[in-house]
Parts: structure tokens; sequence; C-alpha cells
């Protein structure tokens, strides 16, 4: 598929913005990280993007590919992005870089991204606890296991298995 056509300033920038949003909130993204996906994203549609990055906040300045530009300010709280949205967001990008997709399209697909809820994975089912797994300063649930599995004390696992029995123990190295 061929690139698609230019973007008009206002699809491009609202756009953008969504997007600017989102890696703000998204606190692994460093601000040489925002800027880039940015210009790319605008790039794809024959635009450029100019980014001021402050803590909490960007100047987003959007130039169509008729040189007709804007500025918008994007605010965006540093929260934990969530894996799913991670996942979700990196192949449109990779379509939006490729011409893929039109401006549009990809401005409902990181709406969907966006809205997405969070998956349960407390292990909510009646009769279920969580363990972690701790290795130095890195914590992770690895897996809901049912109660009533450990509720005679014994490891369902049996030597070298972790406490959930179809999960092999991991061990750091000493």
């Amino acid at each position: 598929m061929g690139r698609p056509a230019h973007a008009p300033l206002d699809e491009l920038t609202a756009s953008l913005t969504r997007l600017t949003g989102l890696l703000l909130r998204s606190s692994g993204e460093g601000a040489h990280l925002i800027e880039r996906v940015v210009g790319t994203a605008a790039g794809a549609y024959g635009g450029e993007t100019s980014l001021l990055l402050v803590p909490e906040a960007a100047a987003l300045t959007v130039a169509a590919a008729d040189r007709r530009a804007r500025t918008v300010t994007v605010h965006g709280f540093p929260e934990v992005f969530r894996l799913d949205q991670a996942a979700a967001l990196k192949p449109l990008l990779a379509d939006v870089a490729a011409g893929r997709l039109g401006v549009a399209e990809a401005d409902r697909r990181l709406a969907r991204i966006e809205a997405a809820p969070a998956a349960d994975r407390t292990g909510s089912g009646s009769g279920s606890v969580k363990h972690t797994e701790t290795y130095g300063d890195t914590r992770r649930r690895a897996k809901t296991c049912a109660s009533r599995a450990h509720s005679d004390g014994r490891d369902p696992g049996g030597p070298g298995r972790s406490r959930c029995a179809d999960r092999p123990e991991r061990r750091m190295p000493t």
C-alpha cells in the first residue's frame, strides 16, 4: 500500500495530541523518545512537529504539508503504562510509519488503546491468593493459585517447582 494522503491540519493535530498525551502518561517514555515517535508519526502524513517537553506537559507545534501550523498544550501526569497498551501501540506506530494507515484510522485505533479496560488479573475468584517472587528490587506477581492447594502446607509443585504447580521456580544465579 502506498503512503496515505497528507493529513489535514486539524486531523493531524488531534491525532498527534492524543499520541503525545498517551506517551506523556506512560512513565517509561523519555523526552527524546516522545519527540522521535511523534515526529515520525507526523512525517508519515507529510507534517512536522516541534515539541517542548516539561514535566507533566508538552507544547506541541504541528505543521501540515501545506505549511499551516497549530500549537497546542498537552498535559499528562505520569502513570504506569499498561503492558497491553504498550503491546497495542507498537504495531500501530509501525503501521503509521510504513504508511499503512490514514490519520483518521490511526486516531481511532489510538483512542481504542487509550480506552481499553485493564484486564482483571487479581485472582478475585473465591479461594484464591496471590504470591510474589522477589529478585533483588524487582517484584512481580507470578501467578494466582488456589489457596486450597496450599491449605495442607505442602508445596504442590514438589522440589524445583514454584508454589504454582504448572510453573517452574526461577532462581537468580549466586
